[in-house]
Order: C-alpha cells, then structure tokens, then sequence
C-alpha cells in the first residue's frame, strides 16, 4: 500500500503542476495585460480563453490532480503517522484549488460568456470580474503551487 500512496503523490504532484502554472501566468502575465486594454477588447480575448480552456491538456492536468489528490487525502486516513499529516496537507491545498476554480471561477466565466461585450453594462461587469475572479484566481494559484512541494516532500518522505 505504501507504494501506491507515493506513487499517488507524485503523480498529484507532477499533474498539478499544469493548473498550477496556469492559474501562475494568469496572475502574473495575462490579467495585468488584459486590464490594460479597452474593456471589449479585453473582454473578448477573456471569452477566447474560456472556450479554449477544456482542452484535454489542460483538462486532464485539472481533474488528475484532483482525482489523485483526493485518493491521497483519503489514503492518510489509514496511514496515522507524519506522512499521512504532510500527504494530507498536500492533497487538501490541491483540492481547495479545485473547489475554488468549480465553485468560484467557473462561474463567473461562465457569466462572462453569456455577456455581450457591446451590451452598455458590460464595461463595468468587465471591471467587477476582473477583480472578483483575479482575486480567487490568485488564491487557487497560491493553493497549488504550495500543494506541489508539499506533495514532493510526502512522496520523498515515504509513508
């Protein structure tokens, strides 16, 4: 059982990787630029990124990492040593970054899809979302990146 938790980790790990750098250059690169365009420009180049965004690569860095993330969590509830605490702590970083992208981001892209970018509202539903979403993109972002290393450290450790 023992290798299946590490190999479990690693690949939560190595899979999280890709919404992780992800949800990073969104918040580094690709939100400060967008913020800086007209609000229809921007908008629609958000509306192309969100119709791109199911793409398998993505798709299966996003729900593998979740899906091996919570095999983790769930496995530590039966390995009651310091491995289980660094695994599971690992696994449920992973996974509020999960949560927050389907609960939160989600959403609102999805709103923002349905919103026409000529509509006379939309400047101003373009400046709220910019903020709601970048705000929780930034915190997902936090959430994963810090699940990897984490993650790591469980797989090294050996449970």
């Amino acid at each position: 059982m023992s290798v299946l938790l590490v190999i479990a980790a690693w690949i939560a790990a190595v899979l999280g990787l890709v919404p992780a750098g992800v949800y990073l250059h969104f918040a580094g690169t690709v939100m400060p630029r967008l913020a800086r365009l007209p609000a229809m420009e921007g908008m629609l180049t958000m509306q192309r990124f969100n119709s791109r965004a199911l793409l398998p690569p993505f798709m299966i860095g996003f729900f593998g990492a979740a899906l091996t993330s919570l095999v983790v969590l769930v496995c530590t509830f039966f390995v009651p040593s310091r491995w289980g605490w660094v695994a599971g702590t690992g696994a449920a970083l992973h996974l509020a970054s999960f949560l927050i992208t389907v609960v939160y981001n989600v959403p609102r892209n999805e709103a923002l899809d349905r919103l026409e970018p000529r509509d006379p509202r939309a400047p101003a539903a373009w400046a709220q979302y910019q903020r709601e979403w970048s705000q929780a993109n930034r915190l997902r972002a936090a959430f994963a990146t810090v699940a990897i290393p984490v993650l790591l450290t469980a797989a090294l450790m050996r449970p």
